[in-house]
């Protein structure tokens, strides 16, 4: 489950809500508090998806699956603000979006980017457009 790529979708997804959170007006915290959190998002929708993918069940449809980890991502910051009262819920649906998206379209299209990696270290050409 922790392998080279969890590693690089949650460095990559937390760096672009590290850069956003800077942007968005009233944001108060800090980069390190958002990449916890992110963090947090990202391999608890990695490790669902893993387990759906062990047990052979799969969300076919990418916008289901796009409202699936919005749902899930809602209630684990749901959760987060029941434990503390900082934790403004305004930023934070933005983010639950941002984080959707990211974590789709990396998981959609990984596996399309290491087999060409892997063609081209091989000297073949990629036929996958």
């Amino acid at each position: 489950m922790f392998d080279w790529h969890l590693v690089e979708k949650v460095v990559l997804v937390a760096l672009v809500c590290v850069i956003f959170a800077q942007i968005l007006p009233g944001s108060t915290a800090t980069a390190a508090q958002v990449a916890m959190v992110v963090s947090i998002l990202v391999v608890v929708n990695s490790a669902i998806g893993l387990a759906f993918a062990r047990r052979r069940h799969s969300i076919r449809s990418s916008g289901f699956e796009f409202l699936a980890m919005c749902a899930l991502n809602l209630a684990i910051l749901l959760v987060l603000r029941t434990l503390s009262a900082r934790f403004a819920l305004d930023n934070a649906l933005f983010f639950v979006l941002l984080i959707a998206v990211l974590a789709l379209l990396y998981d959609r299209y990984g596996p399309i980017r290491t087999e060409r990696l892997d063609a081209a270290r091989s000297g073949q050409v990629s036929m996958i457009q």
